[in-house]
């Protein structure tokens, strides 16, 4: 699962990087690597689990999560 974690403002940062050390302490989870535009205030903190059930951390306040699964091919896999 490849989870996509959203933040804005002048926490942004703090918040994603404390939620990545996170992350990286967690069995299954790859720690991931922090995102930015140039044209856009919002920060991205991209991750993902390698185990098929690892349940997605909880965001911390003020930060959304996205959460992409990975669909089977047409005709089955």
């Amino acid at each position: 699962m490849i989870l996509f974690y959203e933040c804005a403002g002048p926490e942004a940062r703090g918040r994603l990087e404390a939620l990545q050390t996170r992350l990286a302490e967690g069995e299954g989870y790859v720690a991931g690597t922090l995102l930015q535009s140039a044209d856009q205030p919002e920060l991205y903190l991209l991750t993902s689990t390698w185990r098929a059930n690892g349940a997605p951390q909880a965001a911390p306040e003020g930060v959304k999560v996205w959460r992409f699964r990975p669909v089977a091919p047409e005709g089955g896999a």
